[in-house]
């Protein structure tokens, strides 16, 4: 039987759903940036995730309800916004000040 390309949508952590292709090979495109035509391409759904998309989820095509409805394309402020809210989660100066901030001492419940 003759295979093809399987469909999903990837929902980051940040930012609007995207679009993405699973090719027999295993290999998967996802179109980061509409109004551009950047995309990601990776060897696997799991090096994707691993890759850039820590934390992300993947709705298959064939999974989706049939009643969900279209995505609403994005302006390009929208998806600017969306773009930058995402690269500022994952900085990794941001992630290292995380780090560094003292842990909150824990809080005794009254008795």
């Amino acid at each position: 039987m003759t295979e093809f390309v399987r469909g999903f949508r990837l929902h980051p952590r940040n930012g609007p759903a995207l679009d993405g292709a699973a090719f027999p090979s295993g290999r998967v495109f996802v179109l980061d940036d509409p109004v551009f035509g950047f995309a990601t391409v990776a060897a696997s759904v799991e090096e994707l995730l691993r890759g850039g998309y820590l934390g992300a989820r993947i709705e298959w095509a064939d999974q989706a309800l049939a009643e969900t409805p279209a995505p609403r394309c994005l302006t390009p402020s929208e998806h600017d916004r969306a773009w930058h809210e995402d690269e500022q989660a994952a900085s990794p100066s941001r992630m290292a000040a995380e780090a560094q901030q003292p842990a909150a001492a824990p809080t005794e419940e009254p008795k």
